[in-house]
C-alpha cells in the first residue's frame, strides 16, 4: 500500500463534535498541509492517526511495516546531552551494532562455528540496510542544519531554552528518515536560514509527510497538496497553499452567487405569490358586488310582478301567489 488512508474518522467530546467523515490519504513522496482555524482540532486529528487519541469513528490504514516520526509543540527531553540525546534516536540500530562488535570479538579468538558465522552475516546486512554506519555523520548533518553547534552537542539538554528543546524535538525525527512524518508546527522557534534548512530537507524526502502549520509561505514551499479542516469535515486541494487559497476563493464565491441568485428566485416567487392573493382577492370582490347586484334587481323585478318570498322560509311550507293563482307548493329554499 505505501500510503496513510483515513476514511470516515469523527471525534467529538461530549456534544462538542470537532470533526466528521474525515477522510484522505498520504502517499510516500506526498507532503501534505493540514491547515485550519485555531480550534478546528488539527492536533487531535493527529493524535488519532498517530493512535494517542480514539477516534469515535472511521478508520486508520497504515501497513504494520511502515515508521512515523512525530514532533509535537511540546518537547520532552532527557537529562543527558544533546549528543546522547540524538543517538537515542539511533538506539535499536546501536543495540545491533553493539551485537555485531561482540560478535566479531568472538569470531576473532578463533575457532568460530557455520552457525556463528551465518548469523554475524545476517546481523552485517541488517546493520548495513539500517546505515548503521552513517548515524554519527546523519547526527552531525541535521544537528548543525538546525542551528546547533559543536559546543551545544557536548552541552546537557537540560539547558536548553524551550525554542531549543522543539529543535531537538525536531532534530531527532529527522534523523531516523521514517516511512512518514508528522509535523505540527515545525517551524516554531526556527529563523529564516532553519527555515530554508527545513524547506530543503523536507522536499527532498523519500517519505510521505503530514504537517500543521499556520506559515503560509513554508506550506507553499513544500506541501504537494493541503487538507483544510473546517465545517467539522476535511476537504483536499491538490496544490500548495496559494492554489488552496485561489479554489477555495473561487468556490465560496460561486456559492455566494449561486445562493444570491437562490434569494432573488424566492423573492420573485414571493412577490407573485402576493401580487396572485391580491389580484384573486380584488377579483372575488368584484364578483361578490356583480352578484349582490344582480340579486337586488332580480327582487326588484319580482316584487314589481308581485312575486312575495316569506324571510322565515321552513321546509315543505314555502307558499306564493300571484292574485288567487297557485304558482307552486311545497318548495324548498335556503336563502
Amino acid at each position: 500500500m505505501r500510503e496513510l488512508s483515513v476514511s470516515g474518522l469523527s471525534k467529538s467530546f461530549g456534544t462538542l463534535e470537532l470533526f466528521h467523515d474525515v477522510s484522505f490519504r498520504v502517499a510516500r513522496g506526498e507532503r501534505a498541509g493540514l491547515v485550519g482555524a485555531n480550534g478546528a482540532g488539527k492536533t487531535t486529528l493527529m493524535r488519532c492517526l498517530l493512535g494517542e487519541e480514539e477516534p469515535d469513528g472511521g478508520a486508520v490504514r497504515l501497513e504494520a511495516s511502515e515508521t512515523i516520526g512525530y514532533v509535537e509543540q511540546q518537547a520532552s527531553l532527557g537529562a543527558g546531552t544533546l549528543h546522547e540525546e540524538f543517538r537515542d534516536a539511533f538506539s535499536d540500530i546501536l543495540r545491533l551494532g553493539e551485537k555485531k562488535k561482540a560478535m566479531e570479538r568472538e569470531i576473532g579468538r578463533g575457532g568460530a562455528s557455520e552457525e556463528l558465522l551465518a548469523e554475524y552475516g545476517r546481523v552485517v546486512l541488517r546493520f548495513e540496510h539500517m546505515e548503521g554506519y552513517d548515524v554519527e555523520s546523519r547526527i552531525r548533518r541535521v544537528a548543525f542544519g538546525l542551528g546547533f553547534t559543536d559546543d551545544d552537542l557536548t552541552g546537557s539538554v537540560a539547558h536548553l531554552s524551550g525554542g531549543q528543546k522543539t529543535r531537538v524535538c525536531l532534530a531527532k525525527a529527522l534523523l531516523r528518515e521514517p516511512d512518514f512524518l508528522f509535523l505540527d508546527e515545525p517551524t516554531n522557534h526556527l529563523d529564516i536560514r532553519m527555515i530554508e534548512w527545513l524547506e530543503d530537507f523536507l522536499c527532498s524526502y523519500r517519505g510521505g509527510v503530514l504537517l500543521i502549520s499556520h506559515d503560509r509561505f513554508f506550506l507553499d514551499r513544500v506541501a504537494t497538496k493541503i487538507i483544510s479542516l473546517e465545517h467539522r469535515t476535511a476537504t483536499v486541494y491538490a496544490g500548495n497553499y496559494s492554489y488552496y487559497q485561489k479554489v477555495r476563493d473561487e468556490r465560496r464565491a460561486a456559492l455566494e452567487s449561486a445562493y444570491e441568485k437562490q434569494q432573488e428566485k424566492i423573492r420573485e416567487t414571493e412577490e407573485y405569490i402576493r401580487r396572485y392573493r391580491a389580484g384573486i382577492k380584488a377579483k372575488q370582490a368584484r364578483g361578490g358586488k356583480a352578484n349582490w347586484t344582480a340579486w337586488s334587481a332580480s327582487c326588484c323585478r319580482r316584487k314589481r310582478r308581485g312575486l312575495i318570498i316569506s324571510r322565515s322560509i321552513r321546509r315543505g311550507s314555502a307558499r306564493s301567489a300571484w292574485s288567487k293563482r297557485r304558482i307552486w307548493r311545497r318548495l324548498s329554499a335556503v336563502i
